[in-house]
């Protein structure tokens, strides 16, 4: 059973099984998205293999790290240009890898996976069959 300890956070125990599932899930996806991808281009007559230096390839390795994406911010992290940042963003939204969204002015991508799994790390910790971990 989970015990919350005196200071709000868990015991330290529980984290190396979470962190570990958390990993697994990532390391799962990451090859889900290369196939996905692979699949994808391969639809739409692309028969050439993706470069690995590729805004695509880029943002795909990155993606546990940043689920959260703006055309800007992939210039800024990648050094591509503006249009390589734009097509590889679409394609991977095309490929259902991303998510795009709009705040305002500000159309942003991102992967569910990854959110998901930063949303939920601990599954069942705070269900009523394990007690709230509120005070």
């Amino acid at each position: 059973m989970l015990e919350p300890t005196v200071s709000g956070g868990f015991q330290h125990s529980l984290f190396v099984p979470i962190h570990i599932t958390a990993v697994g899930s990532v390391q799962n996806n990451e090859g889900e998205w290369d196939t996905r991808f692979h699949e994808w281009r391969t639809r739409e007559g692309r028969t050439r293999a993706l470069r690995s230096d590729s805004a695509a390839s880029l943002i795909l390795r990155d993606l546990p790290s940043t689920p959260v994406l703006t055309s800007t911010s992939v210039r800024r992290i990648h050094d591509v240009s503006a249009q390589a940042a734009s097509t590889a963003l679409e394609e991977l939204c095309s490929a259902g890898i991303l998510r795009r969204s709009r705040r305002q002015r500000i159309v942003l991508y991102q992967c569910d996976d990854v959110l998901d799994l930063v949303a939920s790390p601990w599954p069942n910790v705070a269900s009523p069959a394990h007690g709230s971990t509120h005070a």
